[in-house]
């Protein structure tokens, strides 16, 4: 009998802690995209079309490819803008549900290819229900190298993205 007893303590212990987990909290599945734990589900390389847009009209000014990798510890490197293609580095947080937020930069260039100053976009994204495609809405600002903005009006954009990896 008191090793019947000391079993269903043993179980019960057991059964608790899986539900509760180590501090005694009730834990629920986490909501997914996919398969995809939702705070992780942007995790990966995508591929956006970039549309850049006249802020006060909404209208299309250009479209291109770019290539976007958001990585496990919060960070992002992409490769963006017609030639020439440099790349981007930032940081991206989960902020609920399937919304996600980034802030980013690039150095931008002269005709020749010099360096003449720094693109930073902060983005708004929306990852879709099956964690395959986001859409977001980006604002930027454009400096010189000595951190002086060149374009007070800033500059809109949009992005419309695919899962590759």
């Amino acid at each position: 009998m008191q090793k019947v007893q000391m079993f269903a303590r043993t179980i019960g212990i057991v059964v608790a802690v899986g539900v509760l987990g180590p501090r005694g909290q009730l834990e629920a599945a986490a909501p997914t995209a996919g398969s995809r734990p939702l705070a992780t589900a942007i995790e990966g390389v995508w591929e956006p079309t970039v549309t850049i847009r006249d802020c006060a009209s909404g209208a299309e000014l250009v479209s291109f490819l770019s290539m976007d990798t958001y990585i496990h510890d919060g960070s992002y490197v992409g490769v963006g803008a017609p030639e020439p293609h440099t790349p981007g580095f930032g940081r991206w947080r989960h902020v609920s549900g399937r919304e996600f937020t980034a802030r980013y930069q690039f150095f931008t260039h002269d005709p020749d290819g010099i360096p003449n100053g720094r693109l930073r976009v902060s983005a708004t994204i929306t990852l879709a229900a099956d964690g395959n495609s986001f859409t977001a809405t980006d604002t930027a600002e454009t400096f010189d190298l000595d951190g002086n903005s060149t374009f007070p009006f800033g500059v809109c954009g949009t992005r419309e993205a695919k899962r590759l990896y």
